[in-house]
């Protein structure tokens, strides 16, 4: 478990891409483990608009709402982690 390592190796990844949806989610994740949650949430907003029915995305939506509350901002954090069930409820559907 090195997130350094992981964001290192993930942030020439493209914005756009076969792969863009999941490099997005591991970096967001890796530099939420790196104690850095802020940069989290901004490689997590992009993701979040994004295809619904992609796993990764949806994966994204709960990554952002607890990158917020690692951030300290409990009421961005809420609010994303309602919006993550609203979301992940429609999916279902």
């Amino acid at each position: 478990d090195r997130p350094q390592d992981a964001r290192a190796v993930l942030a020439g990844t493209q914005l756009h891409g076969p792969y863009s949806d999941e490099a997005l989610l591991l970096y967001g994740i890796a530099a939420d483990r790196a104690g850095l949650p802020r940069e989290a949430v901004q490689a997590l907003l992009p993701l979040a608009g994004r295809a619904p029915q992609q796993p990764a995305v949806q994966e994204g939506w709960i990554a952002l709402a607890r990158a917020w509350a690692r951030a300290g901002d409990e009421r961005k954090a809420l609010a994303a982690y309602r919006d993550a069930l609203r979301r992940l409820e429609g999916a279902l559907k």
